[in-house]
């Protein structure tokens, strides 16, 4: 079973690899259950501020944090 802090190291990546990712997409490229996912998205935007998030229409998109291009570049600001 991995650590916490692994996990959420994992959706860090695939989120600075992805930037603009929404919430399916990356539960399943990490294959984690969607409780455990919205947990530690939780816990990395409201608590680290090291990602932050946008609605999208019907999607949540997650960016890096401090990542203003994606936000300009998507027309979500």
């Amino acid at each position: 079973m991995r650590t916490d802090s692994s996990v959420r190291e994992d959706i860090s990546e695939a989120i600075r690899k992805n930037p603009g990712i929404h919430f399916r997409e990356l539960q399943r490229m990490l294959g984690l259950a969607v409780g455990q996912l919205e947990y530690h998205l939780y816990r990395l935007e409201v608590e680290g501020g090291r990602i932050f998030s946008r609605q999208d229409g019907r999607y949540r998109r997650y960016f890096p944090g401090g990542d203003e291009g994606g936000r300009r570049g998507r027309g979500l600001c």
